[in-house]
């Protein structure tokens, strides 16, 4: 039996305004370091951290490196909330890494499965 524990963490941060969002994801690889499951969640203005962007010119450091970077640290279960895609009118191929699309109902049975949410 697997007795590591299961963190799950959404991000709801945008890129764009300053680093807390990419400090919250290079904690979330700090925590997955441990031995403990991680699992993501984008939602509302976090998944603008899922577009490939120019960081140069919002000066803003750049998440593409540090999203591949989580299959290092076996980070390999990210989610999109379906209606964050819709809130942005974004597709799943405009996204620069793969992720799983989940419902509100999904999110709800999703976070229940998790010793931790931040």
């Amino acid at each position: 039996m697997d007795t590591r524990k299961k963190i799950l963490y959404i991000a709801d941060t945008t890129p764009f305004e300053n680093s807390i969002a990419r400090e919250n994801l290079d904690f979330v690889m700090m925590l997955a370091s441990f031995e403990v499951d991680v699992s993501i969640v984008f939602v509302d203005t976090g998944i603008l951290q899922l577009l490939n962007t120019e960081h140069d010119k919002i000066q803003t450091r750049a998440f593409t490196p540090v999203l591949a970077s989580f299959k290092h640290y076996d980070i390999n279960d990210l989610y999109v909330l379906d209606t964050s895609l819709k809130q942005f009118k974004l597709t799943k191929n405009q996204l620069i890494c793969s992720v799983k699309i989940i419902t509100s109902n999904q999110f709800k049975d999703l976070m229940s499965q998790f010793d931790y949410i931040f």
